[in-house]
């Protein structure tokens, strides 16, 4: 019995000392390098509400919001379940609740396949 724990255990030293050095994102020691951190740049857009996209996923439809900017610009925005909507007076929304021509602030980031992707819409009118 004895034989089979220290068996156990010295498998277990064995696998925890060879699996040490394949963490990805570590460093010697123990720290995050510079080289794997990814900065996720948030951007902001204020402007006028365009279209409201509610989702329907029996027919494969994702939610969105398309704001024109106050350049000019139409921005269409993904809306996730993480995204965070407040009213007029900070309480938390929905996305049904926004109409067209609100004015609007959403501050999104850029995902690696190119689309924006909401983290808050801000009422502000």
């Amino acid at each position: 019995m004895k034989r089979v724990f220290s068996l156990f255990l010295t498998l277990g030293l064995f696998a925890s000392v060879c699996l040490a050095g394949q963490t990805p994102g570590i460093g010697k020691k123990g720290v995050t390098t510079q080289s794997t951190l990814k900065t996720t740049d948030v951007k902001s857009i204020k402007g006028k509400v365009e279209s409201v996209t509610l989702a329907d996923p029996l027919c494969g439809i994702k939610p969105e919001i398309a704001v024109i900017g106050d350049d000019g610009k139409r921005y269409i925005i993904s809306v996730k379940l993480i995204t965070t909507i407040y009213d007029l007076e900070w309480k938390a929304s929905t996305l049904d609740k926004i109409s067209k021509n609100q004015l609007v602030k959403v501050k999104y980031t850029v995902n690696k396949e190119g689309f924006r992707e909401a983290l808050s819409i801000f009422s502000l009118k």
